[in-house]
């Protein structure tokens, strides 16, 4: 279902784009700004997950917490007497 809306989505704004400027009314316009919009976030938003995912991955390689993560800390060995 959603893949059906997205595809109307697509043939809407691709028909608003084949329009003379002129003609486009302000609904129209509306639909295209809105479009763009949603575009730049969704590029924003990858660009943010990729540098986070580098941030991560440097922070793991540098050791930064003193080893991995999921190793757990044990104790020193009591000495015996």
């Amino acid at each position: 279902m959603k893949d059906k809306i997205q595809a109307k989505i697509n043939d809407i704004i691709e028909t608003i784009i084949a329009k003379d400027p002129k003609d486009i009314t302000y609904n129209e316009y509306r639909i295209l700004d809105s479009k763009l919009i949603s575009i730049k976030y969704e590029e924003e938003q990858e660009a943010k997950n990729k540098e986070m995912s580098e941030l991560w991955a440097k922070a793991m390689s540098n050791g930064i917490w003193g080893g991995s993560c999921c190793t757990p800390c044990l104790p020193d060995p009591v000495k015996e007497d």
